[in-house]
Protein backbone atom coordinates (compact mmCIF):
# COMPACT_ATOMS: atom_id res chain seq x y z
CA UNK A 1 0.00 0.00 0.00
CA UNK A 2 1.36 3.59 -0.74
CA UNK A 3 -0.13 6.94 0.01
CA UNK A 4 1.46 10.77 0.64
CA UNK A 5 0.71 13.03 2.80
CA UNK A 6 1.63 16.87 3.35
CA UNK A 7 2.05 17.57 6.70
CA UNK A 8 3.48 21.77 7.58
CA UNK A 9 6.62 22.71 8.51
CA UNK A 10 5.04 24.13 11.78
CA UNK A 11 3.82 20.77 12.77
CA UNK A 12 7.17 18.93 12.42
CA UNK A 13 9.47 21.95 13.81
CA UNK A 14 7.19 21.86 17.02
CA UNK A 15 6.90 17.91 16.99
CA UNK A 16 10.62 18.36 17.42
CA UNK A 17 10.84 20.66 20.07
CA UNK A 18 10.02 17.72 22.03
CA UNK A 19 11.84 15.27 20.77
CA UNK A 20 15.40 17.40 20.61
CA UNK A 21 16.31 16.27 24.60
CA UNK A 22 15.15 12.39 23.65
CA UNK A 23 18.35 10.07 22.81
CA UNK A 24 18.45 8.41 19.70
CA UNK A 25 16.81 5.65 20.54
CA UNK A 26 13.92 7.15 21.37
CA UNK A 27 13.16 10.10 19.56
CA UNK A 28 10.68 8.99 17.00
CA UNK A 29 7.76 10.61 15.75
CA UNK A 30 4.61 8.54 15.31
CA UNK A 31 2.02 9.11 12.42
CA UNK A 32 -1.60 7.73 12.69
CA UNK A 33 -4.56 7.90 10.96
CA UNK A 34 -7.47 6.00 12.57
CA UNK A 35 -9.99 7.01 9.66
CA UNK A 36 -11.37 10.05 11.57
CA UNK A 37 -8.68 11.78 13.66
CA UNK A 38 -4.92 11.69 12.21
CA UNK A 39 -2.43 12.36 14.59
CA UNK A 40 1.68 13.26 14.81
CA UNK A 41 2.49 11.95 18.10
CA UNK A 42 5.77 13.03 19.46
CA UNK A 43 7.49 12.46 23.40
CA UNK A 44 11.34 12.50 24.54
CA UNK A 45 9.55 10.50 27.72
CA UNK A 46 8.65 13.35 30.08
CA UNK A 47 6.61 15.40 27.28
CA UNK A 48 4.19 14.29 24.93
CA UNK A 49 2.41 16.55 21.97
CA UNK A 50 -0.29 15.27 20.10
CA UNK A 51 -0.99 17.25 17.18
CA UNK A 52 -4.29 16.41 14.79
CA UNK A 53 -3.62 16.35 11.76
CA UNK A 54 -6.52 17.48 8.38
CA UNK A 55 -6.36 14.79 6.09
CA UNK A 56 -8.39 14.00 2.66
CA UNK A 57 -10.65 11.66 3.09
CA UNK A 58 -9.59 8.87 0.84
CA UNK A 59 -6.37 8.66 2.89
CA UNK A 60 -5.71 5.40 4.22
CA UNK A 61 -5.53 4.31 7.80
CA UNK A 62 -1.84 3.76 8.94
CA UNK A 63 0.07 3.79 12.33
CA UNK A 64 4.10 4.12 11.59
CA UNK A 65 6.71 6.03 13.41
CA UNK A 66 9.87 7.61 11.63
CA UNK A 67 12.85 8.71 13.72
CA UNK A 68 12.93 12.69 14.49
CA UNK A 69 16.43 12.57 12.97
CA UNK A 70 14.70 12.11 9.53
CA UNK A 71 13.40 15.89 9.75
CA UNK A 72 16.00 16.72 11.43
CA UNK A 73 16.64 19.56 8.28
CA UNK A 74 13.38 20.92 7.81
CA UNK A 75 13.14 24.66 7.14
CA UNK A 76 10.56 27.23 7.70
CA UNK A 77 7.67 27.88 5.12
CA UNK A 78 8.01 24.90 3.23
CA UNK A 79 5.40 22.12 3.09
CA UNK A 80 6.91 18.70 4.04
CA UNK A 81 5.62 15.68 1.73
CA UNK A 82 5.96 11.89 3.37
CA UNK A 83 5.21 9.50 0.87
CA UNK A 84 5.12 5.90 2.93
CA UNK A 85 5.36 2.87 0.03
CA UNK A 86 5.04 -0.94 2.50
CA UNK A 87 7.99 0.05 5.10
CA UNK A 88 9.47 2.82 3.34
CA UNK A 89 9.45 6.74 4.01
CA UNK A 90 10.53 9.44 1.32
CA UNK A 91 10.59 12.66 3.39
CA UNK A 92 10.30 15.73 0.78
CA UNK A 93 10.88 19.44 1.24
CA UNK A 94 11.30 21.54 -1.52
CA UNK A 95 14.29 19.74 -4.06
CA UNK A 96 15.56 17.96 -0.50
CA UNK A 97 14.49 14.23 0.47
CA UNK A 98 15.46 11.73 2.65
CA UNK A 99 14.37 7.91 2.85
CA UNK A 100 14.12 5.56 6.09
CA UNK A 101 12.37 2.94 6.79
CA UNK A 102 9.01 3.54 8.31
CA UNK A 103 9.08 1.58 11.48
CA UNK A 104 5.91 -0.06 13.90
CA UNK A 105 4.92 2.16 16.69
CA UNK A 106 7.32 1.62 19.50
CA UNK A 107 4.78 2.44 22.69
CA UNK A 108 1.28 2.66 23.27
CA UNK A 109 1.56 6.26 23.69
CA UNK A 110 -2.21 6.80 24.76
CA UNK A 111 -1.53 4.48 28.07
CA UNK A 112 -0.28 7.75 30.03
CA UNK A 113 -3.52 10.12 29.31
CA UNK A 114 -6.26 10.02 31.49
CA UNK A 115 -9.73 10.81 30.85
CA UNK A 116 -10.12 13.66 33.91
CA UNK A 117 -7.29 15.52 35.43
CA UNK A 118 -7.16 16.65 39.39
CA UNK A 119 -6.32 19.53 39.16
CA UNK A 120 -3.96 18.80 42.43
CA UNK A 121 -0.85 20.68 42.69
CA UNK A 122 2.25 19.24 41.59
CA UNK A 123 6.15 20.39 40.82
CA UNK A 124 6.98 20.58 36.82
CA UNK A 125 10.45 21.13 35.19
CA UNK A 126 10.02 24.70 34.18
CA UNK A 127 12.18 23.76 31.22
CA UNK A 128 9.90 21.11 29.51
CA UNK A 129 6.85 23.61 30.23
CA UNK A 130 8.27 26.21 28.62
CA UNK A 131 9.04 23.86 25.56
CA UNK A 132 5.07 23.96 25.29
CA UNK A 133 5.26 27.60 24.94
CA UNK A 134 7.94 27.57 22.17
CA UNK A 135 5.42 25.12 20.33
CA UNK A 136 2.26 27.42 21.34
CA UNK A 137 4.64 30.19 19.12
CA UNK A 138 5.38 28.15 16.28
CA UNK A 139 1.86 27.15 15.91
CA UNK A 140 0.82 30.87 15.75
CA UNK A 141 -1.08 31.00 19.22
CA UNK A 142 -0.31 33.89 21.04
CA UNK A 143 -1.96 33.03 23.97
CA UNK A 144 -0.05 30.47 26.88
CA UNK A 145 -0.52 26.85 26.90
CA UNK A 146 -3.52 25.95 29.54
CA UNK A 147 -1.60 23.59 31.73
CA UNK A 148 -4.36 21.46 34.33
CA UNK A 149 -2.06 19.24 36.90
CA UNK A 150 -3.26 16.67 37.91
CA UNK A 151 -1.26 15.92 41.38
CA UNK A 152 2.35 13.60 41.79
CA UNK A 153 1.13 10.72 40.57
CA UNK A 154 -0.04 11.70 37.11
CA UNK A 155 0.74 13.70 33.69
CA UNK A 156 -0.69 17.47 33.73
CA UNK A 157 -2.19 17.92 30.29
CA UNK A 158 -1.69 21.22 27.91
CA UNK A 159 -3.60 22.72 25.53
CA UNK A 160 -3.07 24.78 22.95
CA UNK A 161 -5.88 25.53 20.60
CA UNK A 162 -7.88 22.97 19.04
CA UNK A 163 -5.41 20.64 17.23
CA UNK A 164 -2.99 19.91 20.10
CA UNK A 165 -2.64 18.25 23.22
CA UNK A 166 0.47 17.22 25.32
CA UNK A 167 1.09 16.19 29.10
CA UNK A 168 4.04 16.65 31.04
CA UNK A 169 5.06 14.18 33.48
CA UNK A 170 5.59 15.79 37.37
CA UNK A 171 8.75 15.83 39.25
CA UNK A 172 8.33 13.46 42.48
CA UNK A 173 9.17 15.72 45.53
CA UNK A 174 11.38 13.31 48.21
CA UNK A 175 11.86 15.79 50.62
CA UNK A 176 9.01 17.09 52.17
CA UNK A 177 8.51 19.28 55.33
CA UNK A 178 10.95 21.42 56.87
CA UNK A 179 14.05 21.44 54.93
CA UNK A 180 12.75 19.90 52.57
CA UNK A 181 11.32 21.98 48.88
CA UNK A 182 7.49 22.38 49.90
CA UNK A 183 8.13 24.97 52.86
CA UNK A 184 10.12 28.10 53.31
CA UNK A 185 13.15 27.66 54.71
CA UNK A 186 13.34 28.76 58.75
CA UNK A 187 16.40 30.85 57.92
CA UNK A 188 14.45 33.11 55.66
CA UNK A 189 11.95 34.45 58.21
Amino acid sequence: MSYTLTVTDEIIRAALIITKEASSRTAFLIFENDGENAKIVATDGHIMGVFRLALPADVPSFSFALPSAAFASVAKKHTITLEIKDSRAVISQGAASYQCNALAVPFDWRRVITDTFSGEHAYFDPDLIYNFSKIAKILGRRLMPYVVPNGEEGAASVRIGENFFGIAMPFRVAEKGEGGYTSTPSWVR
